[in-house]
């Protein structure tokens, strides 16, 4: 009969600690997009009690998520996206049902993309 033994495994190394940030202004969020890039990372909540205000979060490896702007919007959107470009966020769009807008957060402007009939959805 032969008898099997287990040899005693090595200690794991525990997981590594998680840190939470609360990010203020953000209860009750409705939506969350983020985009990294290799030296900075961006976060927009929609939140507010009907999805009227984006908070835009910024951070890089070495600073935490910050408030770098509030926008607080006429209407809910329906969808938002971020583009950058390089390592900055130039825009968010702000989908809504009959229009589209773009955020600029760096000058605070506010235009309205226009799209043609065939590429609407």
């Amino acid at each position: 009969m032969a008898v099997l033994t287990a040899s005693p495994l090595p200690p794991q190394a525990p997981p590594p600690k998680l840190e939470y940030v609360k990010l203020p202004g953000t209860k009750g969020a409705l939506m969350i997009k983020a985009v990294e890039t290799a030296k900075k990372s961006f976060l927009a909540i929609l939140c507010g009690e009907n999805g009227e205000k984006v908070e835009l979060f910024a951070g890089t490896y070495r600073t935490a998520l910050g408030l770098s702007r509030t926008f607080i919007l006429p209407d809910s959107p329906k969808t938002l996206e971020l583009q950058l470009q390089g390592d900055d966020l130039v825009e968010v769009f702000l989908v809504f049902s009959q229009n589209v807008f773009g955020l600029e957060p760096a000058t605070v402007r506010v235009r309205e993309v226009r799209i043609g009939r065939a590429e609407r959805r």
